[in-house]
């Protein structure tokens, strides 16, 4: 696909029993097996009283701490997002890629939002032809999952669900505004998310993620993945 194709939104299915996201990321939050990770604000109820994520510690309730130790230290995570990287999403470009180095999560908590605010990723620095993909490991609808417009500064918003867990929503969030309303379906919603640039169109940047403190440029934010002819 060219640029502007991967630009349109677009959900797409991947077979879940291979890349069994929703069991490895139960284990990295520390959470019961045999419990759905819908149900997963339980663990720390706090963090589901209204409010209690704002666009200041969105990134920093219990369940990223956790997340992203467990990323760092056990490299099963990472292998397989990897590997669909390589095997679901490079085969959608028509060349190399450069993709993020490792992928963001998300949650959702019941009475509140996952993001603090409506923003475009570019209003972060993001270089400009990044295409964004999100991958929800629970159920995601109504205000649980998340809402943008479907093209730049068109502002139909829409919610992207319903989605569930083996599907992934690509969008153009470098441009296009997307937001959280406050999460009242009572079930948490967990995801990941990261961004894919064609090699050709990549330029290397001193600008810093506003969360990570990495600059977007390959070995840092980003990654390369060199197609195979």
């Amino acid at each position: 696909m060219n640029f502007e194709q991967l630009c349109k939104e677009h959900t797409f299915q991947y077979p879940l029993a291979k890349y069994d996201f929703v069991a490895i990321v139960k284990q990295m939050l520390l959470w019961q097996p045999e419990q759905p990770l819908s149900h997963i604000h339980l663990q720390h109820p706090d963090w589901s009283n209204p409010g209690a994520v704002q666009f200041g510690n969105d990134q920093g309730t219990p369940y990223h701490s956790n997340f992203y130790t467990s990323m760092h230290e056990n490299i099963l995570f990472v292998e397989l997002y990897h590997q669909l990287i390589q095997e679901v999403i490079a085969p959608q470009f028509n060349e190399s890629i450069v993709f993020q180095k490792y992928p963001s999560f998300r949650i959702c908590l019941p009475n509140n939002r996952a993001v603090g605010q409506k923003h475009r990723d570019s209003d972060y620095g993001h270089p400009s032809y990044e295409i964004n993909y999100w991958v929800p490991l629970t159920s995601a609808f109504g205000t649980n999952a998340f809402y943008t417009e479907s093209e730049p500064n068109k502002g139909d918003f829409h919610s992207v669900g319903p989605l569930e867990p083996g599907e992934i929503f690509r969008f153009y969030g470098n441009k296009c505004f997307h937001y959280n309303e406050i999460n009242d379906t009572g079930q948490t919603r967990v995801s990941f998310d990261f961004r894919v640039i064609p090699l050709s169109l990549f330029k290397s940047s001193d600008e810093v993620s506003v969360k990570s403190g990495l600059s977007f440029s390959i070995g840092s934010y980003f990654d390369l993945y060199e197609q195979k002819n």
